[in-house]
């Protein structure tokens, strides 16, 4: 590998592998099909009218969750690149540890978002059939838009 002493091949190996764990609690949060959900129904809150006695307790509450959340899941990201940086320092570093410590990550990161979206769902049961018709026509207008993307995207680049 290029000339490069069996450790530091090693350790090469080790920070590409710890590069690759810190960065998976990140990218492996739950699919984009909850997250739809929820941005539909905050993307539209001025087309809402939610009732301020029953909707709007609601709305402030899944708001709230959603970025306590965030700053929750981003000091757990810390977690895992401190477990890192410590078995990184050892002569033989354990990357079984990182492993774990990255796996409960994102564990409770899943379970966290599904708090969340429940909050969320919790106010849409809340919706009038008014209500229902705007996020489903913003659901509708925002799959269409991406799947112009898609096929446009196709198009550019074809099956690659």
């Amino acid at each position: 590998m290029f000339g490069l002493t069996r450790n530091s091949r090693r350790v090469a190996l080790a920070l590409a592998f710890c590069a690759g764990l810190s960065a998976l609690p990140a990218t492996a949060q739950p699919g984009p099909g909850g997250d739809r959900i929820i941005h539909a129904i905050a993307a539209f809150k001025a087309q809402l009218n939610l009732d301020p006695t029953s909707q709007q307790p609601l709305w402030d509450a899944a708001v709230a969750a959603g970025k306590a959340e965030r700053d929750a899941a981003k000091q757990r990201r810390q977690t895992v690149k401190q477990v890192a940086s410590e078995e990184l320092a050892k002569p033989t570093p354990n990357l079984s540890n990182i492993a774990t410590a990255a796996d409960h990550v994102q564990d409770v990161d899943t379970a966290a978002h599904h708090q969340v979206r429940a909050q969320w769902l919790a106010l849409y049961a809340t919706f009038t059939p008014d209500q229902i018709a705007v996020v489903k026509a913003g659901i509708e207008k925002r799959m269409a838009r991406m799947e112009s993307f898609r096929e446009r995207m196709h198009k550019r680049f074809g099956n690659h």
